[in-house]
């Protein structure tokens, strides 16, 4: 989806798939910022239930993301939205995958490692920069080794995207520069 109010449209899309009890994935910064709650009044209005969980840091830790993983096991979620720039979506990929997965995030890593199907997963990028919300892998930190470490598999692959211009406005100036640059910086490459 893409233009502005297509993360609304994306959710109607959402109770398609047969999640009715998400698992909203994001940061504090856009909760505060109301860039969430335009997403969940929608929700709310289609009747499909979630609970948030807004305690992405940059470059997720394993430790930050399996504690993700625990609140999608404890509130029964059939599905994953992820809001937000690349930490955001990339521990969302994850999240999804360890819950449906019976291996560590570290037996994940790599290439090819998810065997059995994720929650389903929807994302609405709030930056211009990542492009996670179109590729088969995802980055989460090791703290005991301080490395970066990727899971590669098609199956991280977003059911849906929403492309929304309009929730990029409320974001700081810096951020918004930040990943303007991110994003000229691929199209270079």
């Amino acid at each position: 989806y893409s233009g502005s109010g297509s993360a609304k449209k994306m959710c109607s899309t959402i109770s398609h798939f047969g999640s009715d009890k998400l698992l909203i994935v994001t940061d504090s910064m856009l909760v505060k910022i109301g860039v969430v709650g335009e997403i969940t009044d929608e929700l709310e209005r289609l009747g499909i239930q979630y609970v948030v969980f807004d305690e992405i840091l940059p470059d997720p830790s394993y430790g930050l993301v399996e504690k993700g993983v625990q609140v999608a096991l404890e509130n029964q979620a059939n599905g994953i939205l992820a809001i937000g720039g690349g930490s955001p979506i990339d521990a969302a990929k994850v999240i999804a995958a360890r819950a449906t997965n019976s291996k560590s995030i570290k037996e994940l890593t790599g290439i090819l490692k998810v065997k059995q199907p994720c929650l389903p997963l929807f994302v609405v990028p709030t930056t211009a920069g990542t492009g996670s919300e179109t590729t088969n892998a995802a980055v989460v930190s090791n703290p005991s080794t301080n490395q970066k470490t990727p899971v590669i598999d098609p199956k991280l692959v977003p059911i849906a995207a929403a492309l929304d211009p309009s929730l990029m406005l409320g974001l700081p100036p810096a951020i918004t520069a930040a990943t303007g640059m991110d994003a000229l910086t691929h199209a270079i490459e």
